[in-house]
């Protein structure tokens, strides 16, 4: 019974931190990361979890992403720095909040595990841990779900400004139309 105490009270003990990404908000006003933000204060306070730090990015978290998230790689850095300490927990909105291409949510995932840190993915009103194999099967299917859905995104917006196909294209420069007036008929 003591032990189920002290896991118990452990438990509450624990400082949970979020990342917070919303891929574009035209507003302006970055609403959904409010709204992630909110979500996550409400399981914090419901499991008796401290606040944490913050870390909050705009932009994609695709391949196809030119901008850096800042604070996506100070959360890595924490991570390898014990900046983030074993037991805590970070959370998630959902699981794409994290990345979109396979080899950096693996690479994450690898983090996490290795520092004992907790994944709390609150769309999935779930808490994960790495050493769990089923666990980590899970959120390893989930980062290639959005890899996938990042992809097919693309080759819709991509096929979007392709212009369409003429029906009858002009020759290419090498060929030459040659009329023989021999083959005309009247």
């Amino acid at each position: 019974m003591d032990n189920a105490k002290s896991a118990a009270s452990s438990e509450a003990e624990r400082t949970a931190h979020e990342y917070l990404r919303v891929s574009v908000d035209g507003s302006g006003i970055e609403e959904s990361q409010s709204e992630q933000h909110e979500d996550n204060e409400w399981v914090r306070r419901d499991e008796g979890w401290r606040r944490g730090r913050t870390y909050k990015d705009t932009g994609s978290a695709s391949r196809y992403e030119r901008k850096t998230r800042d604070d996506f790689g100070k959360l890595i850095n924490d991570l390898r720095s014990g900046v983030i300490k074993s037991g805590e927990v970070l959370q998630l909105w959902e699981s794409s909040r994290g990345s979109r291409e396979q080899a950096e949510w693996a690479t994450f995932l690898n983090l996490l595990r290795d520092n004992n840190v907790l994944l709390h993915v609150t769309s999935h009103r779930r808490l994960y841990d790495l050493h769990n194999p089923r666990d980590r099967r899970t959120l390893d299917e989930d980062g290639v779900d959005s890899a996938y859905e990042s992809a097919k995104t693309s080759m819709r917006i991509t096929r979007l400004c392709v212009p369409p196909r003429l029906p009858n294209p002009k020759p290419p420069v090498e060929m030459v139309s040659v009329f023989d007036p021999s083959a005309s008929r009247r």
